[in-house]
């Protein structure tokens, strides 16, 4: 199956407006019924046992909001055989998310896999989280990674009532104390957890994407919602890479490349107005990555223990602008009396903090090998 290039440039705002009207069509046509969905590209690895990936849909969704990423993800994915795209029983009678993982630990024990992947889409992603913490270990099944797509882990903004007389809406609340909990049992897991959010999702906050503290794992999605998501190229290539057990560790390289495709994207998007002041700010902190990365200590800012702290200290920096402002202070203003301010370049760099709060800033040593690998890479690639 052809796959697109890594760097496309962000959805823009009709595209991904298309892409949900796309998506309500199909919860219209499509029926309610479970989907297996076979992998017609399926080659295991020697002695590897059969892999089958389980996806779960959101509140009020159908099964086949799965259906087109899997089918783009699939042929990619030689090692899993099959994908199960669930339905539930009993719709619309307020059940709760424990009972929903009821119903999905029937699914997956009578297929008979010993090895599977999970994918949760919205509340999908609590209850494929609640089923690996709580039901994996008594079937003995290997749970190889969670991947949880827009899940509200630190609640939903929309659970509010009357949506909350559905008990799974309830526990999808702001604090609520069985999102905690999960949280809780999350990180105090052994079981493999990556999160994926939607820059412009009204449901889930991207900083309610993931539980406190696993921030290093959460990829966020420029100019996605909450539903467009699921037809992200860029997310599909992501899980690609994770279910193919590719290097997705974070480091100063992945931050600087995580720039470096962004400055790409904005510049092959169109624009009403001059991307310059951006851009040279987004080359300025690339270019403090790369002392970072090239010298024994970080000079510019001491007191950053972390990557995600080291782009704070640059959006706080005073000292950058002629103006006296702050490079955050200067994002957020407009660009001129008719045009918006750099929100979208502000929640990426944002995003970055996130992601990378949690990313220590290496030592020398560190460094230097990860540019021996970085250059071994290119080599290669020659």
């Amino acid at each position: 199956m052809e796959t697109r290039p890594r760097t496309n440039p962000a959805p823009h705002f009709f595209n991904v407006a298309a892409l949900t009207v796309v998506h309500c069509f199909r919860w219209v046509a499509s029926s309610c019924n479970t989907k297996i969905l076979e992998n017609p590209n399926y080659h295991p690895k020697k002695n590897e046992p059969p892999i089958a990936l389980f996806c779960v849909h959101g509140t009020a969704d159908r099964s086949s909001a799965f259906q087109v990423p899997i089918e783009r993800l699939l042929p990619q994915t030689p090692s899993i055989k099959e994908a199960h795209l669930l339905a539930f029983d009993f719709r619309g009678q307020g059940l709760s998310i424990p009972e929903f993982t009821a119903q999905l630990n029937t699914t997956i024990t009578l297929s008979g896999y010993k090895v599977i992947y999970l994918a949760g889409h919205s509340r999908g992603a609590e209850i494929v989280s609640y089923w690996a913490l709580h039901y994996a270990h008594l079937a003995g099944i290997e749970v190889r990674e969670v991947e949880a797509i827009a899940g509200p882990y630190g609640g939903s903004n929309k659970a509010i009532f009357p949506f909350t007389l559905s008990k799974s809406v309830a526990q999808m609340e702001i604090g609520s104390s069985f999102g905690q909990q999960l949280c809780n049992d999350i990180k105090l897991s052994h079981i493999s957890h990556a999160y994926y959010a939607a820059e412009k999702d009204g449901i889930v906050d991207v900083t309610a994407a993931c539980p406190s503290g696993e921030e290093a794992k959460l990829k966020i999605y420029r100019g996605h919602n909450h539903l467009s998501l699921l037809y992200s190229w860029k997310m599909i290539e992501d899980l690609r890479k994770r279910i193919n057990g590719e290097d997705c560790s974070l480091s100063l390289m992945t931050a600087k490349t995580d720039i470096g495709i962004y400055i790409e994207e904005f510049n092959n998007t169109f624009h009403f107005f001059s991307g310059t002041f951006k851009t040279d700010l987004l080359n300025l902190l690339i270019f403090f990555l790369d002392d970072l990365i090239h010298n024994m200590s970080n000079d510019r800012y001491p007191e950053a223990k972390s990557i995600g702290d080291f782009i704070k200290f640059f959006l706080l920096d005073k000292s950058l602008l002629k103006s006296g402002a702050s490079v955050l202070e200067a994002l957020n203003s407009s660009l001129t009396f008719f045009q918006f301010s750099n929100t979208s370049t502000v929640n990426f760099l944002e995003g970055l903090c996130l992601r990378y709060k949690n990313v220590e800033i290496p030592n020398r040593i560190d460094v230097d090998r990860e540019c021996t690998n970085e250059t071994q890479i290119q080599l290669r690639n020659a």
